[in-house]
């Protein structure tokens, strides 16, 4: 969905900061390092929002885990 297309602007924004590393125009990098971080948070926020749609789903998660209580029949 919209974080798979996210994740590959990341992935290309990592990419072109990397290639501007090898070079020595600090505009050039600084301009790489800030679209990186534009598109990182943007992924976070697509994940954010998928993570919160899926929990609001109202579909109860099977963990096997029960809440109990621990009855001590020695007292």
């Amino acid at each position: 969905g919209e974080a798979a297309s996210k994740r590959s602007e990341v992935e290309s924004a990592m990419a072109d900061l990397k290639k501007s590393l090898e070079g020595t125009d600090s505009a050039t990098i600084k301009s790489a390092t800030e679209k990186l971080a534009e598109v990182s948070q943007q992924l976070g926020a697509a994940l954010y929002a998928a993570s919160a749609a899926q929990a609001s789903s109202g579909a109860p998660k099977e963990d096997g885990v029960e809440d109990a209580e621990i009855v001590d029949e020695n007292k």
